[in-house]
């Protein structure tokens, strides 16, 4: 018995022992694909996260070039240099992990387990044919780029099931600065001057043309302005857009549209950096009992983060969407029947109105809207389909 004991031994030794080291020392591998619902990978990382940490200096110079080589991995669709980030990512305790959602496929950067620092959590979707800048700054040509192709289904919208039709971006990145922390340069110098000039001239981007902007969602807020994240999730999967991103400690912690020295600022910054126009969607609820000045019969309003907001084309054009369906008196625009909650101080909308050419639509939602999003199906259709 003893001498067939120690064959088996070693033979078990063999299998099992370089297996447990591996994943000791690496939990996650870019490699493999995990098939679980969305919604799942975001709760895990949530659940886990009770505080948060403000990243360094340094740390986030590092993100920064994190991002913007899994961009040029998405937009080159070269998903085999994830191994290669996902060992970066590691020395910031953070991961990334191909994700399969059903038929919808997912590149995730998440925060490892044991790491959660409140770092929030960035979902993209893949693209192929992408164009990015060579090393003299300028791009590869200038056909957009197009989409994984998917099966459209009609409305009703399936809410488990995403919706999407094949669509183009324009992926043309902008002339990267190599400061990600916010001091000058001559080429940040450089930047924001062509941006000035493009803003003057340029028409207003529209929110559901896929063609002109790849679309960014976020939910910042989504542990306090409740239901946002489920919201901000669900219009991420039944639209075109390219990115969602979500805080995971609560607001109380860290509030990330307000935190300047934050992963989610400086991704957001490099993504907008990276593509010719971005478009970001941000979601948040308000309380009736705090917003008293704010008439009970209004249930969404709408800013750019800027004082002139009732100017804007594009948030008129939102505007009279909302309109058809929730009727003219509960949608508001900062400033023209609304004078509070314009989204004036969040980092996300300052940086974009300042220094890009960008697009930035802050959306505030009432209890109320958000009950009857997740009670009525047809609210649900028809506040997703504004944004198709």
């Amino acid at each position: 018995m003893k001498f067939a004991a120690k064959p088996l031994l070693y033979f078990l030794q063999i299998l099992v022992i370089p297996y447990v080291v591996a994943a000791g020392t690496n939990p996650v591998f870019a490699s493999d694909v995990y098939e679980m619902p969305l919604k799942t990978i975001i709760k895990e990382v949530q659940k886990s996260t009770k505080h948060f940490v403000a990243p360094t200096a340094q740390e986030r110079v590092k993100m920064a070039n994190i991002a913007n080589s899994l961009l040029n991995a998405i937009s080159d669709n070269d998903l085999s240099r994830l191994n290669s980030i996902n060992q970066l990512a590691s020395e910031l305790g953070f991961e990334v992990i191909k994700l399969k959602d059903k038929s919808e496929f997912y590149i995730v950067l998440r925060e490892q387990k044991k790491h959660h620092r409140g770092g929030g959590i960035y979902i993209f979707r893949p693209i192929k044919n992408g164009k990015r800048k060579t090393e003299n700054g300028k791009t590869e040509g200038c056909e957009p780029c197009e989409a994984i192709r998917r099966g459209f289904k009609p409305l009703p919208i399936d809410f488990d099931t995403p919706t999407l039709v094949s669509i183009r971006y324009a992926t043309q990145p902008k002339p990267q600065s190599k400061d990600f922390i916010g001091h000058s340069s001559p080429s940040a110098a450089k930047r924001v001057k062509n941006y000035k000039s493009k803003r003057q001239t340029q028409p207003a981007k529209d929110v559901v043309d896929g063609k002109r902007a790849i679309t960014i969602i976020q939910a910042p807020h989504s542990r306090y302005d409740e239901h946002t994240g489920y919201i901000g999730r669900l219009v991420f999967k039944n639209t075109e857009a390219f990115a969602f991103f979500m805080n995971t400690a609560h607001r109380e912690k860290g509030d990330l549209a307000h935190h300047e020295n934050s992963y989610f600022q400086i991704i957001t910054k490099t993504v907008c950096d990276y593509f010719a126009s971005a478009l970001v969607i941000q979601f948040h609820g308000y309380s009736t009992d705090k917003h008293k000045n704010i008439d009970e019969k209004i249930s969404i309003i709408f800013s750019d983060g800027a004082e002139d907001s009732y100017k804007k084309p594009i948030l008129r054009r939102i505007k009279q969407r909302f309109v058809k369906f929730l009727g003219k008196e509960a949608v508001g625009i900062y400033k023209e029947n609304v004078d509070e909650l314009g989204g004036t101080r969040n980092v996300q909308a300052r940086y974009i109105n300042r220094h890009s050419d960008d697009t930035f639509i802050h959306v505030e939602m009432s209890e109320k809207l958000r009950q009857d999003f997740l009670r009525d199906k047809h609210i649900r259709t028809q506040f997703i389909k504004v944004f198709r």
